[in-house]
């Protein structure tokens, strides 16, 4: 895996922050293993990873859809 920098405005992007929906596998096979909690995938034991809320839409998007 190659690490790549990047500016704290980006990064705030890709880390919006926001609340945890629950936990799945990071599998494919196995998203429909979900837990509200932290822990290991039942089917293969791969840790499992979180599934954030999604960010509010930017004020922009908004205002062209409204047309």
């Amino acid at each position: 895996m190659t690490l790549v920098p990047v500016s704290a405005d980006t990064l705030a992007k890709l880390q919006p922050g926001g609340r945890v929906l629950n936990y799945t596998c990071p599998m494919p096979e196995h998203s429909d293993v979900t837990l509200d909690k932290p822990g290991k995938c039942p089917k293969r034991g791969m840790t499992l990873i979180p599934v954030m809320e999604p960010p509010p839409a930017p004020e922009a998007a908004k205002h062209e859809h409204q047309h």
